[in-house]
């Protein structure tokens, strides 16, 4: 989702009106977002870890030349200092993905926090609605009866 969308636009967006189902919605797009991210910088990260490499042959192959070309010593240097860049970079990608991979374990713990407050507001702490909707009709048929579906339970210590 390149922009993000007020809630009325998600509602829209995931035919629902009830708001657990909205801002699960919105944090399962940014968790797919984050997912392709993972993936494109993991391909920047190998890419850059193979030049890194390529450079280092490159680098010894330049110092190969002796210490009295001064052609040689100077492209060595250039490339030194290319590589001790290209590092960091590759630091700050490694920072980046170890960041994103965090955001995705902690959006689905969001989407879990979501599902259990709508689990605790239904009645009998049903996580199925539908199954909750019969639960309730059936417990008002034994209670009409006088009865009830409690039960018993026992504690030996």
């Amino acid at each position: 989702m390149a922009d993000t969308l007020n809630i009325n636009e998600v509602r829209e967006a995931c035919s629902s009106d009830e708001l657990s189902h909205v801002f699960t919605f919105l944090e399962s797009q940014d968790m797919t977002e984050d997912e392709g991210f993972l993936i494109r910088m993991g391909d920047e990260s190998t890419k850059l870890r193979a030049k890194l490499d390529k450079r280092n042959d490159t680098i010894d192959e330049a110092w190969s030349f002796g210490p009295d070309n001064e052609v040689a010593k100077a492209g060595e240097h250039c490339l030194v200092e290319s590589q001790v860049r290209d590092r960091r970079r590759l630091d700050l990608i490694a920072q980046l993905l170890l960041l994103t991979r965090e955001g995705i374990e902690e959006k689905k713990a969001h989407i879990e926090k979501i599902k259990a407050i709508q689990t605790q507001k239904r009645v009998r702490r049903c996580p199925d609605p539908e199954y909750a909707r019969k639960m309730i009709v059936d417990i008002d048929v034994v209670r009409v009866r006088g009865d009830s579906v409690g039960g018993i339970v026992t504690c030996i210590v």
